[in-house]
């Protein structure tokens, strides 16, 4: 990443240090074309196993993914 660049980072563990976190609790695309991707793999590599989250946001969570495409096609046409 670099200064200036966007990320995005999980609201529930921000404060956390870094050392005890899921991994990927932050993600820079590349760029707006990749903003999709950036928050794919926040979705899929950290949301299921950061351990902030609190229960009734992940069940939340759970439902809306259940909606999308296991490949993030149907997540991106949103985006």
């Amino acid at each position: 990443f670099f200064i200036g660049q966007v990320g995005l980072r999980c609201l529930h563990c921000r404060n956390v240090p870094i050392d005890e976190r899921a991994e990927f609790s932050t993600v820079f695309p590349k760029s707006c074309l990749e903003f999709h991707a950036a928050i794919w793999r926040l979705m899929v590599r950290h949301i299921d196993h950061c351990c902030y989250i609190p229960d009734n946001v992940q069940l939340r969570y759970e439902a809306m993914r259940s909606m999308v495409q296991s490949d993030g096609l149907a997540f991106k046409k949103y985006c």
